[in-house]
């Protein structure tokens, strides 16, 4: 018996060793705590005042000139901007305009190509109507020649043939 409570013994000291982070943890928090107090001292605090003084000074000198130098020059940049706008405008303006003409002259040139298409495609249908008539009359025409040509012979055939 005292082999199996030496086997369980062993088994809890492996899975605590496994499984079991908290003597770990512990230890890295307290180095942690411990860097963090130690290391940083007074630093956040004297930082704070003088992030406080400073923003007391601003408060003081600084926000007065600030609102001075804005009631000074803003009036300026606004009517800046404003030209600037107007610039801008006419710039979309004068843009749509053109792309109304470019779209204007496109849509003139497709018109006047499509026209001329028809108009190739007519005069191609004429000629090869043309053709087609021409191939068939001179079709007729050899079909005839060749029927005299054969008459002629079968004839001399019928004389010869008779004599």
């Amino acid at each position: 018996m005292a082999s199996g409570q030496g086997i369980v013994k062993d088994v809890r000291e492996i899975y605590s060793s496994l499984f079991d982070h908290k003597p770990v943890v512990h230890r890295e928090i307290e180095y942690f705590v411990k860097e963090f107090e130690d290391s940083r001292k007074d630093r956040e605090v004297d930082r704070l005042f003088k992030i406080l003084e400073r923003v007391t000074e601003l408060k003081g000198a600084e926000l007065q000139k600030t609102q001075a130098l804005g009631d000074i020059h803003l009036p300026k940049l606004a009517a800046e901007l404003h030209v600037a706008e107007s610039i801008a405008n006419k710039l979309i303006q004068k843009r749509s305009t053109a792309d109304a003409d470019v779209q204007t002259k496109l849509d003139k040139g497709r018109s006047e190509r499509a026209i001329e298409w028809d108009i190739f495609v007519h005069d191609m249908t004429a000629k090869c109507v043309k053709i087609d008539n021409k191939f068939v009359e001179k079709q007729e025409e050899i079909k005839d020649a060749f029927k005299k040509t054969e008459d002629k012979i079968f004839s001399r055939k019928l004389e010869e043939s008779t004599n």
